[in-house]
């Protein structure tokens, strides 16, 4: 009842946010676009006159960003069907703009013209009704309508998102075999989500447009002005912008069609927890020998927390990956590229439906002439009845106390597991063949990471105490840091001496010099706690001398949390993790920083755990 009550409640959400953009764009559209259209339509049926100027008028204002806006009044007399009248509209378009010289030049025509005749349009069904200048101004057209066109259909996004029919289960398929519960995991095949990437990326190539032609547009203005160098900064980020969201969706419409709807193969069917995700994908093209791919496995965690501001935020973490290079065959037609990889015994089943839980992806890449292959996979990977799982031996647990982890490992619960053998067709796994018929080499996971921890912190037994040290400069993240602040540092001194502003050396050097700081302080930084029964000490070493103490009772730790602390993105993406400390008031202790690896960090945490008696926690968790 209470997750129905929390979708009504979402949907509800998701309403009123997608009619906001949806009316609200509808309005723009209809006032901007719509209205001049009409009237141009309906100006077309009109007949000409000549009407005598009486006055005009150019009018000027300032708007909020220091332009100036223009725009042109004026009265004028004319005949028709031998009666006078008089009117005072001189353009299709009423309002005042600064896109162009329109206004200006439109004053000076009328204004060359005060006390003759100017030509200009009538009404025949009402004669009341006059323009001296009917043409339309298509950038007063197409640019608000582009824009109001982006509301409407983000707002008809959020509605269709909201209100879309979720394919019903089967309740008996999920009771018994529930990876064919829903139906884009097939036996034959899965597919990406490459259609729907595809689409979002046209779809923001064409909200950026909408939104920087516009810009790019009303900054003329600003080259008008003279000021270049204000408006060669404006011009760089749209071009920058709108070049980059074009690009992607050229890029990956070139994949596509260059590629087809490669689909991920599962042999067996689903991929076991504790045994193999194995299969091909199949490629209706050949690859040469230069053509390598690398494939990555990982199980993925979504969840949905409430922040300090009372918003729901979803976040998603990566808990695990393996990475692999399959095997590559080439077949009459085509191709196929072979996977297999070993899955620890203690991973979580894939979720069924989109949302909160835990879900196993599959992302296939390449690097090739042309255009690159990219594809993501959501698969299937569950824990399969009536197939046993041996560890290769039994896991140990750490003692209390003891200087090193060498008697202590496996102590994230588990060890290596064994390839599971694979089921016969009457298993409730299926499998088109033997375990042995797929060519690529079985990729196993490090699952002890004893060695890393040991180099990266220093535990030992004190007094009845566990002391915890990490030295300055065990952080692998300082050197790069300290080789991009000197980076910074020289583009900034080389900018000096040309005859760039003074901003662009000022600003590369500032930033420079934090990364500097930042760098310096990672490598002379070091943490000591010692974990006692009553009580925790922690201190901050800096420069080899104590710059911080403190102190909490243990009756007042919450337990040991885990904290992203930063990550990097080259070649590969790197995370690096702090092990905390937790207060139950919601303070934290940095216990180490800058650990490589959701895995090696998990470990620690466990192992921590184990030694001290102190729970694994959710630093995020009120």
């Amino acid at each position: 009842m209470a997750s129905t009550g929390k979708r009504r409640a979402s949907k509800s959400s998701g309403t009123l946010f997608g009619a906001m953009f949806f009316f609200a764009g509808a309005f723009f559209l209809t006032i901007f676009t719509g209205k001049p259209l009409l009237e141009w339509m309906q100006m077309q049926g009109w007949q000409p006159m000549q009407a005598q100027i009486i006055e005009a008028e150019l009018q000027s204002d300032r708007s909020d960003d220091g332009s100036r806006l223009y725009s042109v009044s004026g009265s004028y007399r004319y005949r028709f069907d031998g009666r006078e009248y008089s009117g005072n509209r001189v353009s299709l378009h009423t309002g005042s703009d600064n896109i162009g010289s329109y206004q200006r030049d439109l004053y000076r025509r009328l204004d060359r013209a005060q006390g003759r005749f100017f030509p200009g349009w009538v009404n025949p069904d009402n004669p009341a009704e006059s323009v001296l200048d009917r043409d339309l101004r298509w950038r007063l057209v197409l640019f608000p309508g582009l824009v109001s066109s982006v509301f409407i259909l983000l707002g008809a996004g959020v509605w269709y998102l909201t209100w879309r029919r979720q394919p019903v289960l089967d309740q008996s398929l999920l009771d018994r075999t529930p990876w064919l519960a829903r139906s884009e995991w097939s036996v034959e095949g899965i597919y990406s989500n490459s259609r729907a990437t595809l689409a979002i990326c046209w779809f923001v190539a064409l909200v950026v447009s909408a939104i920087g032609l516009p810009m790019l547009a009303a900054s003329l203005v600003i080259l008008e002005n003279r000021e270049y160098l204000f408006f060669a900064a404006i011009l760089i980020v749209l071009l920058i912008a709108m070049g980059s969201s074009w690009y992607r969706a050229i890029h990956k419409t070139i994949e596509h069609r260059r590629f087809g709807p490669v689909p991920v193969v599962l042999d067996p069917f689903p991929g076991q927890i504790g045994g193999r995700v194995a299969g091909y994908l199949p490629f209706p093209r050949r690859f040469g020998l230069a053509d390598r791919f690398e494939l990555i496995l990982q199980q993925m965690h979504t969840r949905t927390r409430r922040n300090h501001k009372g918003s729901d935020v979803s976040e998603t973490d990566c808990l695990w990956e393996l990475k692999s290079r399959g095997r590559l065959r080439n077949i009459p037609g085509g191709s196929r590229l072979y996977f297999a990889f070993a899955v620890p015994e203690d991973m979580k089943s894939s979720r069924i439906e989109d949302g909160d839980g835990y879900w196993w992806s599959l992302k296939v890449r390449c690097r090739m002439q042309g255009v690159d292959f990219d594809r993501e996979y959501e698969i299937p990977v569950f824990r399969v009845p009536g197939v046993e799982v041996k560890p290769e031996r039994a896991a140990a647990r750490p003692k209390h106390g003891r200087a090193s982890f060498e008697k202590a490992e496996d102590a994230r619960g588990g060890a290596s597991m064994r390839t599971a053998p694979a089921p016969s067709r009457s298993s409730p796994q299926f499998s088109r063949s033997a375990a042995n018929a797929n060519p690529a080499p079985l990729v196993k996971g490090q699952v002890d990471f004893t060695k890393e921890i040991e180099q990266f912190l220093d535990i030992k037994q004190r007094a009845g105490e566990l002391v915890v040290s990490q030295a300055p400069g065990k952080q692998k993240l300082a050197k790069p840091l300290m080789v991009y602040a000197l980076l910074f540092l020289a583009i900034g001194i080389g900018v000096a001496f040309t005859d760039a502003p003074l901003l662009f050396p000022l600003a590369f050097s500032a930033f420079g010099f934090l990364l500097l700081i930042m760098g310096v302080l990672m490598l002379t930084t070091g943490y000591e706690t010692s974990i006692g029964r009553d009580r925790v000490v922690h201190r901050i070493l800096r420069f080899g001398k104590e710059r911080k103490r403190l102190s909490w009772p243990r009756s007042q730790i919450r337990g040991l949390g885990l904290e992203l602390g930063a990550s990097s993105s080259g070649g590969k993406r790197v995370e690096y993790f702090n092990l905390v400390l937790q207060h139950r008031n919601g303070e934290k202790i940095k216990i180490c920083s800058g650990l490589e690896g959701k895995q090696a960090a998990a470990q620690l945490q466990q192992d921590l755990g184990m030694l001290t008696s102190l729970k694994s926690v959710d630093t995020y968790a009120g």
